[in-house]
């Protein structure tokens, strides 16, 4: 998926296109370049709107793109965009990626080692910090691209994107990767009700997958039915969500938890 880095930048910055319209239009256009040049019959056909269409047929949003290029440069910014090869192999497997990164610093050294994102952080809670950083550390779940979506107080939700790391003999998503998803769903929602020193360890739990799925991306939600000192007994639900959004559930599970001190 090639293209001149203005052009993706553009892309970028069309009103009424988002991520998920954006990565739609290059499956079916091939290149940035060729959105720009598809016909306003072609572009109606793929759902954009008229307004939509005058802007990605203007010369401004281009002219706006080159002068973005220009402004970063003094600034020791740098872009990377979808059609890039080095571009993050695991962020390029997520439904919709973003199309263009601006990065600044050894962003190479960066993403060859174990990262941490915190997104949207300005006022952050505790129990977001504390699951970002334990998630950070388990080195299974790093190249599975599995991403913390949200935590609060007796609530964690995950999501793991398909790929070919977590698929068992006919395609699907394996139930290893099922269960491990919910089992950290579950142990990160029982660790939002204990003292910030703490740690758990799973103890038990029971799983009853409920379909099996390709594609898309499988999301567990991990809830507190029980909290206690000695034990946490916490519940998950998995949903697949498809390329279209459509969510469908994949399995429930039931877990016991114990607390333990933090080693780290």
């Amino acid at each position: 998926m090639p293209g001149d880095t203005a052009d993706w930048v553009a892309l970028n910055m069309v009103r009424g296109i988002g991520p998920r319209s954006a990565n739609q239009l290059l499956r079916e256009f091939g290149t940035p370049s060729n959105v720009f040049t598809a016909s306003r019959l072609a572009l109606e056909r793929s759902g954009l709107k008229p307004e939509t269409i005058r802007d990605l047929h203007a010369r401004e949003v281009l002219v706006r793109a080159d002068e973005e290029i220009e402004r970063l440069v003094p600034l020791g910014i740098e872009l990377l965009t979808l059609g890039d090869p080095d571009y993050p192999a695991l962020l390029r497997e997520i439904p919709d990626p973003p199309l263009v990164l601006y990065l600044r610093g050894r962003w190479r050294e960066a993403i060859a080692q174990p990262c941490l994102a915190v997104v949207g952080s300005r006022r952050s809670s505790s129990y977001c910090i504390n699951a970002a950083a334990s998630l950070a550390r388990q080195g299974m779940m790093q190249p599975w691209g599995v991403r913390l979506l949200h935590a609060e107080r007796g609530l964690v939700e995950l999501a793991m994107p398909y790929s070919q790391a977590v698929t068992q003999q006919q395609g699907g998503f394996h139930g290893g990767a099922v269960g491990a998803l919910a089992d950290i769903a579950g142990g990160y929602a029982g660790l939002t009700v204990l003292p910030e020193d703490s740690e758990v360890v799973t103890v038990e739990y029971k799983i009853n997958f409920l379909a099996s799925f390709q594609g898309g991306e499988i999301r567990a939600i991990g809830r507190v039915a029980k909290g206690g000192k000695r034990i946490v007994v916490t519940t998950a639900e998995v949903v697949h969500i498809d390329d279209s959004g459509q969510q469908t559930a994949c399995a429930v599970m039931q877990q016991t938890l114990v607390p333990v001190p933090k080693t780290y």
